[in-house]
């Protein structure tokens, strides 16, 4: 009996222990894992891009600086993207060997959420090969670029297309100078929004001489060949070296061309031929959201990507009013748009961000993909407009929030 007894609180002992030890680990897993989420941790904003060249196909290698410690390389669809870590505003320039260099402002506003994104765009032209001048020349130089090829015609009357620079044979170091005369179409700029007066044609001249400007005439050719509407009126705009503000010359209907003229200073930089325009502009968001659960789990999840699709650039949502127009004038058209908004096209990238989220914790998130819809109306001859709309996606916004499951109430908060 006396063994009996003794093997009985034995296993009593036993089943005790077991459930004190069963007790400690139920507790023990109670305590779910915390861990820190690195997105916080680090403040970046983004200026994401893409680079094309004149006829709109994506442009790899170019050096796109934001500053002399931001630089990166477009990839093979052109596309870049530059982290900085501060609100502000930013000069962005891009550079490829044989083309001409553009730049343009990025702002990154001071209520700009952590790794949110601002857009823009550039377009590249290769420069023009230069026309050299006979050392004895006696003869007026017209320099004709068609295709952003140059050819010397000798006279205005012999430009049928594209856009001309005529020269008098008496102005002084033409003889035996070399000139090279660029068109292109310029970086997206918020001051021809200003000014009311948008670009459908740029060129830049470059001289082995300094050769003064004055009575030198610049030229484009006249779109409408075949039908009687054309821009109400044309202004060649000349950009000071010093950026202090720009020169304009009224450029008249000459038969087939619109002709400026020149006066003082010297033959360099960029002229642009710009139109009369007004728009008007509408913003708004495409949204999509997601959620990744981690409730009822006490184990974290870590390394968690949230992925999203990002989209750069523009397209038309409305451009049926050129159909109407001579396809030249249409053409001019786009030209303008362009200079406005940048290179044509829509880019979609994949992005991701990565955190961690604690266990028993829910992870709700939206990406916002803002855009801004521009109404554009140009002023023909004849009292007509010409309405184009376009829709210009202008950066991402992440929102999320990581929330413990035991507290959830629901939705999604803003950036942390």
């Amino acid at each position: 009996m006396k063994t009996n007894k003794i093997l009985v609180m034995a296993l009593l002992l036993a089943f005790t222990g077991a459930g004190f030890t069963s007790c400690a680990i139920k507790d023990n897993e109670k305590n779910a894992e915390m861990v820190e989420d690195p997105i916080k941790a680090t403040t970046e904003y983004y200026i994401n891009g893409k680079v094309v060249d004149a006829d709109g196909a994506a442009l790899a290698g170019v050096a796109v600086t934001a500053g002399e410690n931001l630089n990166v390389t477009t990839d093979a669809n052109g596309v870049f993207s530059l982290a900085v870590t501060a609100t502000g505003n930013y000069s962005v320039a891009a550079s490829k060997d044989g083309y001409l260099k553009v730049s343009g402002e990025v702002a990154v506003p001071q209520n700009a959420t952590n790794r949110s994104s601002y857009n823009t765009s550039f377009i590249m032209t290769k420069k023009a090969a230069s026309v050299t001048v006979d050392a004895n020349n006696a003869a007026d130089v017209v320099i004709n670029n068609i295709n952003n090829n140059n050819n010397n015609v000798g006279n205005l009357t012999n430009v049928t297309s594209g856009t001309a620079v005529a020269i008098p044979a008496a102005t002084e170091n033409l003889a035996g100078s070399s000139i090279s005369v660029t068109e292109y179409v310029p970086e997206a700029s918020a001051e021809y929004a200003q000014n009311g007066y948008v670009p459908v044609a740029n060129i830049y001249i470059e001289t082995s001489k300094d050769i003064n400007a004055n009575g030198i005439k610049l030229a484009i050719t006249n779109p409408a060949q075949t039908a009687t509407t054309t821009f109400n009126e044309m202004v060649v705009y000349k950009t000071n070296a010093s950026r202090s503000g720009e020169n304009t010359y009224p450029a008249t209907l000459d038969g087939n061309k619109y002709v400026a003229e020149l006066t003082g200073g010297n033959l360099a930089g960029d002229y642009s031929f710009r139109v009369k325009y007004n728009s008007t502009s509408t913003t708004g968001k495409e949204t999509v959201s997601g959620e990744k659960d981690n409730s009822g789990s006490l184990n974290a999840i870590k390394d968690y990507k949230i992925s999203y699709t990002e989209k750069i650039g523009w397209e038309y949502t409305d451009q049926n009013a050129l159909n109407g127009l001579d396809t030249k004038v249409a053409n001019m058209i786009k030209e303008a748009i362009k200079a406005a908004q940048g290179a044509e096209g829509v880019t979609s990238t994949a992005k991701s961000l990565t955190t961690n989220i604690s266990g028993n914790h829910i992870l709700y998130y939206t990406v916002d993909n803002n855009y801004t819809v521009t109404t554009y109306n140009f002023m023909m001859t004849g009292n007509k407009n010409v309405k184009v709309v376009v829709k210009t996606y202008t950066g991402t916004k992440l929102n999320y929030q990581i929330v413990s499951a035991d507290q959830h109430s629901g939705g999604t908060a803003s950036g942390n």
